[in-house]
């Protein structure tokens, strides 16, 4: 399964979660996941949010990590120009991997 969620304020100003795209592998690769995590987040998210766009987390698997660099490097391509420093500090993909995932057992 492919998930994209960004974290948020709700609108009673808890942290909340949503959901962005959720699907079986769209693609063996991670170029299109990639790219449908870009196309979906679009939709979901203005310019100023996308701007900050910064990574995620994954599974630790080889493709979920590319799949979270080439979608911080799309959207810095696609929004990001003004957001490349923010406050003298080069914008980097940050990826987290999740600790208790199977995978890493």
């Amino acid at each position: 399964w492919h998930v994209q969620s960004y974290t948020c304020l709700d609108a009673d100003k808890f942290p909340s979660f949503v959901i962005v795209t959720t699907s079986g592998a769209v693609s063996g690769d991670s170029k299109g996941n990639s790219d449908l995590n870009i196309e979906q987040l679009k939709v979901k998210l203005d310019n100023d949010a996308f701007g900050q766009y910064g990574g995620g987390s994954t599974d630790n698997a080889g493709d979920a990590l590319a799949s979270t660099r080439l979608t911080f490097l799309k959207a810095m391509d696609l929004y990001q120009a003004e957001y490349r420093i923010l406050n003298g500090v080069e914008q980097k993909c940050l990826e987290w991997g999740d600790c208790f995932h199977i995978a890493n057992l």
